[in-house]
């Protein structure tokens, strides 16, 4: 993640652990592969650091919302745990951000199974879609940011209940993202059966 740069907050880190400032990995932990042994090892530090964390203004005023995150950089750090960080392992972007990066599914794309897109010689580039921004454009198709579109693909929107199961298309020229998520919404709301209509809440 390019907001858990080691050299950016290696003064807060080096309240809790001196000399450990800038020698952390730039992970979250989500998402991560880890193993087993690892984890437990690491859980507990984890909690205690961010812990720690939350009772420090300064800490608090310098890290924002990713404490947590923190939390974990500096267990894992502390314990000598590194990480292998892949590009390839997550694609994420909203409707403007990253937009050299394709997803090189079909545009619009055909259904999509546990094996991936039913095109032969097809595969997605990347092992996971880290959907965390706000896809949203105008109803011309402008990419726009900091706003909610005329066409509008947020998580956010969605805290109580599903997105609809018909859920409108993107403009034609929207980045394939756009296409690509609303497609895996699609597939999921047709083979699942408990998927509650836009508006109504979903079953626990």
């Amino acid at each position: 993640f390019g907001y858990m740069i080691a050299v950016g907050q290696a003064h807060i880190v080096d309240l809790f652990v001196p000399g450990l400032g800038g020698k952390t990995d730039p992970v979250g932990p989500s998402p991560l592969i880890i193993h087993r042994e690892q984890l437990q090892r690491v859980v507990q530090p984890w909690m205690e650091f961010t812990e720690k964390i939350m009772h420090s203004r300064e800490a608090i005023a310098s890290l924002g919302w990713v404490r947590e995150m923190w939390g974990y950089c500096i267990a894992a750090a502390n314990l000598g745990i590194k990480h292998r960080l892949l590009k390839a392992y997550q694609f994420e972007g909203g409707s403007i951000g990253n937009h050299n990066k394709q997803l090189a599914w079909p545009v619009p794309p055909t259904p999509v199974t546990a094996e991936g897109p039913i095109v032969a010689g097809v595969n997605m580039p990347y092992y996971l879609f880290h959907y965390t921004y706000g896809i949203e454009y105008s109803i011309e198709g402008i990419a726009v940011e900091l706003q909610v579109g005329e066409w509008s693909l947020d998580k956010r929107h969605y805290m109580s209940y599903p997105p609809p199961r018909d859920f409108t298309a993107p403009p034609q020229c929207a980045h394939d993202r756009a296409h690509i998520l609303r497609a895996l919404y699609m597939n999921a709301s047709a083979a699942l059966p408990f998927w509650a209509d836009a508006g109504a809440r979903a079953d626990p």
